[in-house]
């Protein structure tokens, strides 16, 4: 099988769905599958050709990408330097020379660009990734097309190759929905709402396959679109471990005894889908406590969106309550398994999963999730995990009885036996949802062959 993959986060990227679709053109190419990928050319070293069954080919934004990092501050941090929170966002150049530039292209793009882009921000590297998609079907004979989003623009180049080459099967892989998705909105919905709409139309019709990560996805767009209700899959979300190591580390304890005692939230935060106000007013009510007075809370991830939340809480931050930042996936996986517990913020929307969900079960460690909702995708998604509690922070803040269940499960809860979490995990392995994937494009490739 020789398949074009079309998805403008890939490895070195480390986005869920570039880690997601790197591990599955790994396990493709490790099979005898032939694996071609058009990305993003984010400047990174390690991008470009990997080997003969995986070859990636970069394009657009580089010069965008780099300007951007030395507007902003690092986004890793090499060492166990992680482990103190951003007391400051500096610039990484020396005497915070380009701050001013940096709050000025800040601005430029949250009061003109941000306004104006459609489908979404990617608008144009889709077309130097169009270009480079029809030259290679015009020198390569593909089986298949796969085209990832976010971000949605890589489904704009599907349409392109899909009228170049109208045989050629086409698997369309939805991250978060698009036209239905108005807590978050990609662009500007008073300009672009009803083309949204049309686009997204214009997509599930052309496409023969369709896959989204839960059912809950895949039930709004039947309702949606019923005329693709045919073509929808669930294909869950995949288990990659940071350097792709896949050993479990359940059950290592190490937090056990310590004092002070970490609750990690790993993930960014969204003041309308992923917001911390009723954590944060939890964990508050939680430090009045004589058996939790030991607590303290960290985040490491994106908090900008939701800065003002922390506002309240000054007197906290730095000392109980300790902000990060984006550091390195190893980092974060490392820090993960050495809490106390870990805590899951449930989404607004009734129909994504959080994308660290996964790897938190992978850890084995106690987990709180905070719920916002009866309908709550981590709630369901948790069921069978032996080392949850779920907790709605209103109902809490409001009833003793459950800050007390609450303070019991924390100092109480167990870690997890790693066969527990092997079993847990079983259908999120790697190359069972690899194969998932080849056997919804493996017949559309052999009619193809026949036609």
């Amino acid at each position: 099988m020789h398949v074009l993959v079309i998805s403008e986060q890939f490895p070195p990227a480390s986005s869920p769905r570039a880690i997601r679709w790197g591990a599955i053109a790994q396990a493709w190419a490790r099979e005898g599958d032939r694996v071609d990928v058009i990305c993003a050319d984010h400047g990174h070293s390690g991008t470009g050709s990997r080997s003969e069954r995986l070859r990636v080919y970069p394009v657009g934004g580089r010069t965008v990408s780099r300007w951007r990092r030395r507007l902003q501050r690092p986004s890793r941090v090499p060492s166990a330097a992680a482990a103190q929170p951003v007391v400051e966002q500096p610039s990484c150049w020396p005497g915070n020379v380009l701050r001013p530039l940096a709050q000025t292209a800040r601005w430029l793009k949250n009061h003109s660009w941000k306004h104006v882009h459609w489908p979404d921000s990617a608008c144009l590297w889709a077309m130097a990734a169009r270009r480079r998609a029809s030259r290679l079907l015009a020198e390569q004979q593909y089986d298949a097309l796969v085209t990832v989003s976010n971000p949605y623009s890589c489904h704009l180049v599907g349409l392109a190759a899909r009228n170049q080459q109208s045989r050629l099967p086409w698997l369309v892989d939805l991250g978060d929905p698009f036209s239905e998705l108005t807590a978050e909105p990609v662009n500007n919905l008073r300009l672009y709402r009803a083309a949204n709409r049309r686009l997204e139309r214009r997509v599930l019709q052309a496409a023969d396959h369709v896959s989204v990560t839960t059912p809950e996805t895949a039930s709004s767009y039947a309702r949606q679109f019923p005329q693709a209700a045919g073509k929808l899959h669930v294909i869950p979300p995949v288990l990659v471990l940071p350097n792709c190591q896949q050993v479990l580390c359940a059950g290592n304890g190490r937090s056990a005894n310590r004092r002070p005692r970490r609750l990690v939230y790993a993930g960014s935060l969204y003041r309308s889908i992923r917001n911390p106000r009723g954590l944060l007013q939890l964990f508050a009510r939680l430090l009045t406590l004589p058996e939790t007075q030991d607590l303290e809370l960290h985040f490491y991830g994106r908090t900008e969106d939701c800065s003002q939340e922390f506002q309240p809480y000054r007197s906290l931050l730095g000392r109980k309550i300790l902000i990060h930042g984006s550091v390195d996936r190893t980092i974060v996986w490392e820090q993960m398994n050495a809490a106390h517990a870990l805590i899951n913020l449930g989404n607004a929307t009734t129909t994504q999963l959080p994308s660290k969900i996964i790897e938190y079960a992978a850890t084995g460690r106690p987990i709180i999730n905070v719920v916002q909702h009866a309908e709550d995708t981590s709630k369901r998604w948790f069921d069978g995990y032996p080392s949850v509690w779920h907790v709605d922070p209103r109902q809490t803040l409001e009833q003793e009885h459950r800050l007390q269940e609450l303070t019991g499960f924390l100092n109480a809860a167990p870690t997890v036996q790693q066969s527990e979490i092997r079993r847990f995990l079983a259908p999120y392995q790697i190359d069972r949802i690899a194969q998932t994937y080849r056997r919804l494009v493996v017949p559309e490739c052999q009619l193809n062959r026949a036609a």
